[in-house]
């Protein structure tokens, strides 16, 4: 089954089976696999030409758990050190409730951290597993943590910002 979605580019909805879909979103892959219940979005650095917008917003529904991803790229200025490649800032939401909050995606010219993946499990309408991967500055092997969230309710979890991502890693994340 193929659907074609139109918007500032073109992209297509590749559904393998009924349950998922991969979508490209101009810098990143979106996987949404009802089937598993899985929630991926990875920054894909080959996708980037540093001047388009990314494709979104971008939904994805697992079963009763709806995900939304919306960002934009920041303004292209001729002058100063990030102007012509201007970071993009993500927001993710589940359910209506911010799990990323105007947080930089991919890859961040200001030599700050960024976030290279975001993969959430659910399970009946439960969030079972939230995973983020880092880069810590550019280039570099992105660093992955699981949060825990297993099974909390989604207004206890507090957003993901970008302050947060400079916060030390512990030896047991990878």
């Amino acid at each position: 089954m193929k659907l074609l979605l139109t918007s500032l580019l073109c992209l297509t909805v590749l559904a393998p089976s009924a349950k998922a879909s991969t979508v490209p979103v101009a810098i990143a892959e979106l996987t949404c696999d009802n089937g598993s219940g899985l929630f991926v979005l990875k920054y894909v650095y080959e996708n980037d030409d540093f001047f388009s917008e990314p494709n979104l917003p971008q939904r994805c529904r697992l079963g009763k758990t709806n995900y939304k991803i919306t960002g934009q790229r920041g303004a292209f200025r001729e002058n100063g050190m990030c102007g012509a490649q201007p970071p993009v800032s993500i927001s993710v939401f589940r359910n209506g409730k911010p799990l990323v909050v105007d947080t930089v995606f991919g890859d961040n010219c200001f030599h700050g951290p960024a976030i290279s993946s975001i993969e959430a499990i659910e399970i009946n309408g439960t969030l079972k597993e939230l995973k983020l991967c880092i880069l810590k500055e550019p280039e570099s092997k992105p660093l992955c943590r699981v949060l825990p969230v297993n099974g909390q309710k989604i207004t206890t979890i507090k957003p993901i910002e970008q302050s947060s991502l400079d916060e030390p890693v512990s030896n047991n994340e990878r």
